[in-house]
């Protein structure tokens, strides 16, 4: 049923990647980030991050940094919320994750075995929270197949 759902509707979608770029280097970041696109290659699903223009960033002011990444989020479908480091504070990304809630974009938060998922707030505003990989690439694909029928 997944992928008659994907072919149904064959435009790519954009999933905007939140996940932790602080204090790493470029070059982890992105390792980060390509992790997601070869998790989701199956699912015909474009990954966007912060961690493509990190190298970017450098004598940027907090503004435009800011902005540059919400216009990236505005630009895709929905959002995957990487926060599955325990006790790692995830300031940027639950900012991220308050803009598309506002943006009514479905977010599907990844917590690993953390324990994130218990967080109330977290849960409020995510659509769908998973705790393992396998998991989380079933919501991707669920949510490919409907993702203009959330924003309706």
């Amino acid at each position: 049923m997944i992928a008659s759902c994907i072919a149904l509707n064959n435009q790519m979608k954009r999933a905007f990647l939140s996940h932790r770029i602080d204090f790493l280097s470029p070059a982890e970041a992105r390792a980060n980030h390509d992790k997601y696109k070869a998790l989701l290659a199956g699912l015909d699903v474009e990954i966007v991050s912060a961690a493509d223009s990190l190298d970017g960033e450098i004598g940027s002011t907090d503004a435009e940094i800011v902005e540059k990444g919400l216009a990236l989020l505005n630009e895709c479908d929905f959002m995957i919320f990487d926060c599955s480091i325990e006790n790692w504070n995830y300031i940027g990304c639950i900012f991220e994750m308050a803009y598309a809630h506002r943006m009514r974009k479905p977010i599907i938060v990844y917590t690993g075995t953390t324990t994130n998922n218990k967080r109330p707030w977290l849960r409020y505003h995510a659509t769908k929270v998973v705790v393992t990989q396998e998991h989380l690439v079933e919501a991707v694909a669920e949510l490919v197949g409907s993702v203009n029928e959330y924003r309706r």
